[in-house]
């Protein structure tokens, strides 16, 4: 076997993969080695997908835990939302305490998607807010909104809430896990203050004038 065929042969060896010296032909000797730069560049664009997979797993197994973690917070009223490739909503999933917040003690009559779940936004806050989280979503912004429910029995209160999104590589958002707070008490009372407040400035008004 002469020295070009044996550096042939052994191409793929990974302990010289450039040992091209007994290749008397320089044309040949330079076709061989692209050819094994080629190879590596390959090697290295699968390594680095396989990186890339990897870490994708690591981030949805993290973000599945963080659903998980708040859906077993049952004093907590938590919200979870799915998307699909383009970055819209595709169904909600809501915490029982999310539930009683809106007048519901058990699942039955509650809706698990956007289109009906809005029917609990106020009217006069439901452009704002589907506004809101759809920039949220699409933009990267942050999510976190306070704005008026309508409850089963018909009541309206003042709720707060929060999202975290889970984005892909494009950085379109993949899911969220969200958090439903009331402050209904927190937003009268502050209200119940500010009249208060105009009122006794009304009554220190008029005795500067009298």
């Amino acid at each position: 076997m002469s020295d070009g065929t044996k550096a042939r042969s052994g191409k793929g060896d990974a302990s010289s993969p450039f040992d091209f010296a007994g290749v008397a032909d320089r044309e040949e000797r330079e076709r061989l080695l692209i050819e094994e730069l080629r190879r590596t560049q390959r090697a290295l664009a699968e390594a680095e997908i396989e990186i890339q997979q990897k870490q994708r797993a690591i981030a949805e197994r993290a973000f599945e835990q963080e659903v998980a973690d708040a859906r077993s917070l049952l004093h907590a009223a938590c919200w979870t939302a799915d998307f699909d490739d383009e970055g819209n909503p595709t169904g909600f999933w809501f915490s029982d305490e999310c539930r009683r917040v809106l007048g519901f003690e058990s699942g039955e009559g509650f809706p698990e998607n956007s289109e009906n779940s809005d029917r609990f936004i106020a009217p006069d806050d439901l452009a704002r807010i589907n506004n809101e989280f759809r920039i949220a979503a699409t933009e990267g912004g942050p999510y976190d909104v306070n704005y008026c429910v309508r409850r089963k029995g018909g009541r309206r209160m003042w709720v707060r809430a929060a999202a975290k999104f889970r984005r892909d590589e494009q950085g379109i958002a993949r899911s969220c896990v969200g958090v439903f707070v009331d402050i209904d008490d927190a937003v009268k009372n502050q209200a119940r203050q500010q009249q208060a407040l105009e009122q006794a400035l009304e009554r220190a008004d008029r005795a500067c004038k009298v």
